[in-house]
């Protein structure tokens, strides 16, 4: 039997071991999807949906405890609001209980649909107990009966003790429902593993008998190879094929032909390191770490010339980003001659900084001695500023949240305040109290105001309420939310047409906008407001008389937290920015002028 024969037979054998394999495999990837599809398909949503209900139902029970406090119409409205909200999550729940998976299949057992639908049937009741509760508090609080609203609020209680109850035992159902999921995923992740090491040591037996089995038949061409081999490696290239009447003789003749294109080798080795020069940064130190030599790439990403870094140590491009310990820890690797890996900053020429993912190879002669160093860098400063920004949004986040509860415990209070204002400024008509205290007050008021919209209006993510409006109504709502100083006169474009946008967040971010013109105006001043119709776009700019914006700070203007102002809160532009790409939008700033151009689809 011929080798090729042996070895096509072992082939077949490891080919039918694998086969087997990889059959069992997508046996078990199949079941571990479809555990995976319930996990993502079912009980992820279920908690989801959880948490909205009780965040409903708090809802609820606040709005209704805070009109028993205030009585007023919009907590009234607000707190029916919630009902239709609560109902719908409850309607969501039960809806979850009959999803299909992708084979058409209900995600659910029978046993598991009934737990859904009885939690539904409990939140129903406690809805109605809860309803019946409440529109008896409303009433007792219209005709201002304090004794008997006393009485309902602590039933009230009671429900929202029964509803947290319930809550909690589906909250429990849910979450081992969700480490059932785990755990058969782990199961079936250890059978892919075991059943993977079988496959392997039955692939490396296999392996082990064709190797024995052949390797005896191979040591017969071995001598014959030998000698062949040895001229080509004297460089003797103009050898004389033979007839092929076995492996070995082909095999030999394949040895010949690639001798023969050794010299064509070596040019195509030249390409290789030309390729790459020209996608990687390279350096060769000697021992002591002075450079030898650098490729064009390194001299093009630290703006160095050949000349200035030949000679040189690396220090010419440190940074001072590293601590010393960082390099101590480096060169102790290097001198016991293994490879280093990792990422440094440098400092370019310019003063710019650059990372590079970094190899360093020690080239090692005569046994121990170290000749000299090749450095291999691959830039990747791009992805070094994409964690950077990806970790200021992870900030950003957390700064939003605590501005948010922050923002509304201060509503409340400031709320008071403008309404007793209001009263004292009456109060004080009839007597010689100077108005301008209270002007100064109202502008604090209207200035703190102001910024709670600016956090709030920057960390909502709510979705766009798209209608049909005139852009007269939009300008109007904005300057009537505004107010205007008599030193600045207003040209406002007469212009008007109709388009489609969400008018009460487009209104918020004109309003943002001519305010951010009233504060860059000092003393007297004029701000233009001009308004285009174009066949599919509208085009709306705001332009200020104010001293302008720097060219260098153009470029973050709009970034969250970024201000040049003292009383800002760096929300107010980057809450233009996220209402205008809300609109499928664009938003761009000249100066000087100071020109705020808004670009929006007619119908976004």
């Amino acid at each position: 039997m011929k080798i090729r024969t042996k070895l096509a037979l072992g082939l077949v054998i490891i080919i039918g071991i694998f086969v087997t394999g990889e059959s069992y495999s997508s046996y078990l990837s199949f079941e571990i999807n479809s555990v995976a599809e319930y996990h993502n398909s079912m009980s992820i949503p279920a908690l989801t949906m959880l948490g909205d209900i009780e965040t409903s139902f708090n809802n609820m029970n606040n709005y209704l405890l805070y009109y028993t406090i205030f009585p007023n119409d919009a907590t009234k409205d607000a707190y029916f609001e919630e009902q239709t909200i609560f109902l719908n999550h409850v309607s969501d729940y039960e809806t979850l209980a009959n999803a299909k998976n992708s084979l058409g299949n209900d995600l659910a057992d029978d046993n598991m649909k009934n737990m859904m639908n009885n939690y539904v049937d409990h939140y129903e009741k406690i809805f109605d107990d809860f309803i019946l509760t409440s529109n008896a508090i409303i009433g007792v609080v219209d005709s201002e009966n304090k004794e008997e609203s006393v009485t309902l609020i602590q039933d009230l209680r009671l429900i929202n003790e029964d509803f947290q109850n319930i809550l909690d035992k589906n909250y429990a159902v849910e979450n081992t429902g969700k480490e059932l999921e785990q755990n058969s995923i782990r199961d079936i992740s250890g059978k892919i593993t075991t059943s993977t090491l079988i496959i392997n040591i039955l692939l490396g037996l296999a392996s082990i008998s064709i190797v024995i089995i052949v390797s005896y038949d191979i040591s017969k061409q071995v001598g014959s190879l030998k000698q062949l081999t040895t001229q080509i490696s004297k460089r003797q290239y103009d050898i004389i094929s033979t007839h092929s009447k076995n492996e070995f003789d082909s095999l030999r003749n394949d040895i010949i032909e690639m001798g023969n294109t050794v010299k064509s080798s070596v040019q195509e080795l030249e390409n290789f390191r030309r390729a790459l020069d020209n996608s990687a940064s390279v350096t060769i130190t000697n021992p002591d770490g002075v450079i030898t030599f650098v490729n064009e790439q390194y001299c093009k990403i630290s703006k160095f010339s050949r000349d200035e870094l030949i000679g040189k140590t690396h220090k010419i491009v440190n940074s001072g980003y590293h601590p010393p310990s960082f390099f101590k820890s480096m060169w102790n690797t290097l001198k016991s001659g293994d490879t280093w890996s990792g990422e440094i900053k440098n400092r370019s020429k310019d003063g710019s900084f650059h990372w590079g993912k970094t190899v360093i190879t020690p080239v090692i002669y005569d046994g121990n001695t170290i000749h000299h160093f090749i450095e291999i860098r691959t830039d990747i400063t791009p992805r070094i500023k994409l964690q950077q920004k990806l970790l200021k949004q992870e900030k950003l986040v957390t700064i939003g949240e605590l501005s948010a509860r922050l923002a509304h415990d201060i509503r409340n209070p400031l709320s008071i305040i403008q309404v007793s204002l209001e009263n004292l400024k009456l109060m004080s008509k009839d007597t010689k109290i100077d108005q301008k205290h209270f002007d100064r007050v109202e502008r604090a008021i209207n200035r703190i105001s102001h910024q709670i919209e600016d956090v709030l209006g920057y960390i909502r993510n709510e979705p766009m309420q798209i209608e049909k409006t005139n852009m007269s109504e939009i300008i109007a709502d904005a300057l009537d939310s505004i107010n205007l100083p008599n030193s600045i006169y207003f040209d406002i474009s007469k212009n008007d047409f109709e388009f489609y946008c969400d008018k009460k967040r487009l209104a918020v971010a004109l309003t943002n906008l001519i305010i951010n013109g009233i504060q860059a105006i000092d003393g007297k001043g004029e701000i233009k407001i001009n308004c285009e119709d174009t066949v599919n776009e509208v085009v709306i700019s705001v332009q200020d008389s104010g001293k302008g914006i720097p060219t260098d700070l153009k470029e973050n203007i709009f970034e969250p937290l970024f201000t040049t102002k003292q009383q800002g809160t760096g929300l107010g532009l980057a809450s233009v920015a996220s209402i205008v790409q809300g609109h499928h939008g664009t938003i761009s700033v000249t100066s000087p002028p100071t020109t705020f151009t808004i670009i929006l689809p007619k119908n976004p």
